[in-house]
């Protein structure tokens, strides 16, 4: 059974591009992070980040994170966040990353 991508709201439970979103993380400007773990494979673990509908809404911004994902796909450094895929099923626009564990945001940019 597959689950209906029509809510407004990313919630947990709901299957991103193969991976069910877990927990949230947190939230900012963009949008909403969560932990995402892949369907067929649970060992697999990744971070989506849900853009936020407004965001997905507008035709620049849209543009915008495109040129962006082209970009972080041809740069490869240890202080890039790797993205794997970016998405639109239903109505979420969202990106997926690779997961990072046990390490916050603030410890990395302070090594």
């Amino acid at each position: 059974m597959t689950e209906s991508n029509t809510a407004t709201t990313p919630q947990p439970g709901l299957v991103l591009a193969g991976f069910r979103l877990v927990e949230q993380l947190g939230s900012d400007g963009l949008g909403e992070l969560f932990r995402a773990q892949n369907v067929h494979a649970p060992r697999l673990l990744r971070s989506i980040r849900v853009i936020r509908p407004e965001l997905a809404a507008q035709p620049d911004f849209r543009a915008q994170l495109l040129r962006v994902a082209e970009l972080l796909d041809v740069l490869e450094h240890p202080n890039l966040l790797r993205l794997h895929h970016l998405g639109e099923e239903g109505d979420f626009l969202f990106t997926v990353h690779d997961l990072l564990l046990d390490r916050s945001l603030r410890a990395l940019t302070s090594e």
